[in-house]
C-alpha cells in the first residue's frame, strides 16, 4: 500500500485525499440516513397493512351482520314457517312457486347472493334452492343433504355455521362454476317451543369480495386469506399464503416472521362478528424495495454530488502544478514506445521549464545516437544476409552439370539425365541474378528439383506433395528459405529404414498473408526440443550467416525472417514422438522485390 501510494501521481494524491474524506463523510450519513429511511418505510408499511386488513375486515363485517339479518327474514314469515311445520296455509299458489318467490324476491334480488335456499327437517328431500350458477328455477337438494358440510353442520349441533365450496364441487350443487362461502342456519318454530323446523342456506361468491382487493393489493407480492373459527380457508386472493406460526390469539397483531428464508409482514384481525380470521401478509423483499431504493438513490445522488464538487475543485488547485508534468511525461511515455521526434512546449521559466528544456535536448542526442546506430546496424545485417544467401553459390559446377546433362542424353542415360537436370536447374534458380528474393512459383521449381533428387537418394521411397495456389503466383518470399527446412525434415525427420517416407509442401494463399505448412510423417520430437529450436540464442548464426552446425539450421531460418518481417510473420512447430513433425509460417503477402529490399 505504502510503495502503491508512492508512486502516485501529485494530482491524484490530492484529489484521493480530499475525495476520502468526503466519501467517509457521505458513508456515515448514508448509514444514517438508510437506517431511518428503513424505519420510516416500515411503519408506513405496517400503518398500510393494518389499514387495509381494517378496512377489508370492517367490509366482512358489514357483509356478515347483513348477512345474519337475511338469515333472520324466515322469522319475519308466518307463511314459510306454517309450511315448514307443515300446518295448512292459503297461498294462492302452489307452495314451489311461493318458496320460489320467496327465495328470490326477498333475498337473491336483494343482495349479491349466488344461491339461496331451504331444507324441510321432516322431509330433507322436499329441500329447494335458487342459483345464479345456472337459472333461477327452483331445484331440489339431492345431494346437498349427503355433503361432508351439511353433515358436519347436522352432527355438530349448530345455530349457524359457514363453510367453503370451490368453484366445479358438485357435491352441494349440480352446477357450481365459482368459488362460494356456503352458510347454513337452522329455522325454529317461534309458535312452538322454538322446535327445529329446516334450514336456511345462503350462498356468496367469493369473486365479490376481489373488488375490496383489487385497488390496494399487490397479487405478485402480496396476499390475503379468511379462515372460519374452525380453521377453514373461506377465501384466498393474491399470493399464496406461506406457512407461518400460529398468532399469538389477540384479536390484531402484527408482525414480522420469516418463511423460506423470506421476510413477511404480517397482519392478522378477528375483529368481525362470525369470527373469522383474516391475514394480510407481504414479501418485504419486493415490498419495500422501491420505497427504500428510491431513498437510497437519493442519498448516493447527493455523495456523488458532494463528491465530484470536491473532484473538481482539486482538480483546479492541482491542475495548474501538475499540468506541465503530465506534459512531460506523457512524451516520455511516447519516447519509450519508439517514438523519437517528441518535443514538449515550454510556456514557464521556472524548474519545471528548465526540466523541459532539458528533456527536448536529451531527446534530440538520443534520436541522432540511435540513427548513427541505426545506419551502422542496417549496413552490418545487409552484410550478414548476403553472406547468408551466398553460401551455395557454385558457378563452377553449373557448367560442368551443364555438360554431363548433353553427354546423358547422348548415351541415352534418361533417368541420369534427369537427375543432373534438377541439380542444374536448383543451382540456376539459386543464383536468381544475385536477388534476395524469389516468386513462389519460382521458389516451387527449386522445391521440386531438390525432392526430385532427395528421391532418387532414398531409392525412391520418399513420396511427396508440392502445392502452390495460382493466385500467389507472381509474389515474393526470401530466397532460399524453404529448402533448409524441407532438408531438416528429410535429414534429421525421416529414418533410412522407413518403408513409406512422406513429406507435405502446401502454400495457402490468404490474400493478405501466406500460409506455408511443412508436414513429414517421421520420428518427431518433444516439446523440450521444439523449445530449444525456437528459443535457440541468435549466437548460435556465426558471423558469415551459417548456423553453428554448419548446417540450415532452424536458428539460421528464424534469424532471417526476423531480419526481414520483424514481427510480422510467424513460426511454429507442431510434433509428436514417433507420428511426425510439422513447420507452419506465415508471412504477409510480398508484391515485389523492392518492397522488401527497402524494408531491410
Amino acid at each position: 500500500m505504502k510503495k502503491w501510494y508512492r508512486h502516485m501521481g501529485l494530482k491524484f494524491k490530492v484529489v484521493l485525499a480530499m475525495t476520502f474524506i468526503i466519501l467517509l463523510y457521505s458513508v456515515i450519513f448514508s448509514f444514517v440516513s438508510i437506517r431511518n429511511a428503513q424505519k420510516e418505510i416500515n411503519r408506513q408499511l405496517e400503518a398500510s397493512h393494518m389499514e387495509i386488513t381494517n378496512q377489508f375486515n370492517n367490509y366482512i363485517d358489514n357483509l356478515q351482520s347483513y348477512l345474519l339479518d337475511m338469515s333472520s327474514t324466515p322469522y319475519l314469515n308466518r307463511t314459510l314457517l306454517n309450511i315448514l311445520a307443515d300446518r295448512p296455509v292459503n297461498t294462492g299458489t302452489t307452495t314451489d312457486a311461493y318458496l320460489h318467490d320467496f327465495l328470490f324476491t326477498t333475498i337473491m334480488s336483494k343482495n349479491n347472493f349466488s344461491f339461496a335456499g331451504v331444507i324441510n327437517q321432516t322431509n330433507l328431500n322436499s329441500g329447494y334452492y335458487i342459483t345464479t350458477d345456472t337459472s333461477f328455477g327452483l331445484q331440489k337438494y339431492e345431494k346437498l343433504i349427503k355433503s361432508d358440510s351439511f353433515l358436519d353442520f347436522i352432527k355438530n349441533d349448530y345455530d349457524f355455521a359457514c363453510y367453503p365450496m370451490s368453484a366445479g364441487d358438485t357435491s352441494i350443487l349440480e352446477n357450481n362454476v365459482q368459488d362460494k362461502i356456503l352458510y347454513i342456519r337452522t329455522i325454529k318454530d317461534t309458535q312452538e317451543s322454538f322446535n327445529l323446523l329446516g334450514y336456511l342456506l345462503l350462498g356468496i361468491n367469493t369473486s365479490t369480495f376481489d373488488a375490496q382487493c383489487k385497488s390496494v393489493i399487490d397479487t405478485s407480492v402480496s396476499g390475503l386469506t379468511m379462515t372460519d373459527s374452525k380453521g377453514r380457508q373461506l377465501y384466498q386472493y393474491g399470493m399464496k399464503e406461506p406457512a407461518f406460526s400460529e398468532s399469538a390469539g389477540q384479536n390484531t397483531e402484527i408482525a414480522y416472521e420469516k418463511s423460506q428464508d423470506i421476510r413477511y409482514l404480517k397482519c392478522i384481525t378477528k375483529e368481525n362478528s362470525l369470527g373469522w380470521t383474516i391475514t394480510y401478509y407481504t414479501d418485504l423483499s419486493h415490498q419495500s424495495a422501491p420505497s427504500l431504493s428510491t431513498t437510497i438513490t437519493y442519498i448516493i445522488l447527493i455523495a456523488v454530488a458532494a463528491i465530484t464538487v470536491f473532484i473538481l475543485i482539486a482538480s483546479l488547485i492541482t491542475s495548474a502544478v501538475t499540468s506541465p508534468m503530465k506534459k512531460l511525461l506523457h512524451s516520455i511515455q511516447h519516447f519509450q514506445t519508439g517514438d523519437f521526434d517528441q518535443q514538449v512546449e515550454i510556456k514557464y521559466n521556472d524548474e519545471i521549464g528548465q526540466l523541459t528544456e532539458g528533456y527536448n535536448q536529451m531527446v534530440n542526442r538520443i534520436r541522432e545516437l540511435i540513427q548513427q546506430n541505426y545506419e551502422i546496424k542496417i549496413q552490418e545485417q545487409k552484410a550478414q544476409l548476403a553472406a547468408l544467401q551466398t553460401q551455395i553459390n557454385p558457378h563452377f559446377l553449373y557448367n560442368t552439370l551443364d555438360l554431363l546433362y548433353w553427354k546423358a542424353i547422348a548415351y541415352d542415360q534418361d533417368e541420369i539425365a534427369e537427375l543432373v537436370y534438377s541439380l542444374s536447374r536448383l543451382f540456376r534458380i539459386s543464383l536468381n541474378k544475385g536477388n534476395s528474393f524469389i516468386t513462389y512459383e519460382k521458389e516451387a521449381e527449386f522445391l521440386s528439383c531438390y525432392l526430385t533428387l532427395q528421391k532418387s537418394l532414398m531409392s525412391e521411397r520418399l513420396t511427396y506433395t508440392l502445392t502452390v495456389p495460382d493466385s500467389i503466383k507472381g509474389t515474393y518470399l526470401p530466397r532460399f528459405l524453404l529448402q533448409p527446412l524441407i532438408e531438416n525434415a528429410i535429414v534429421h525427420g525421416l529414418d533410412d529404414n522407413m518403408d513409406n517416407p512422406r513429406l507435405t509442401v502446401s502454400i495457402t494463399d490468404h490474400t493478405e498473408t501466406v500460409s506455408i505448412s511443412i508436414r513429414d510423417n517421421g520420428r518427431g520430437m518433444d516439446q523440450t526440443s521444439i523449445n530449444k529450436l525456437l528459443n535457440a540464442d541468435t549466437a548460435a548464426v556465426t558471423k558469415d550467416g551459417a548456423s553453428s552446425d554448419k548446417g540450415y539450421a532452424i536458428p539460421n531460418i528464424l534469424h532471417r525472417l526476423q531480419i526481414y518481417y520483424g514481427t510480422r510473420m510467424s513460426f511454429q512447430i507442431e510434433s509428436q514422438i514417433n507420428t511426425g513433425t510439422c513447420i507452419l509460417l506465415e508471412l504477409p503477402v510480398t508484391k515485389t522485390i523492392q518492397e522488401e529490399t527497402d524494408h531491410v
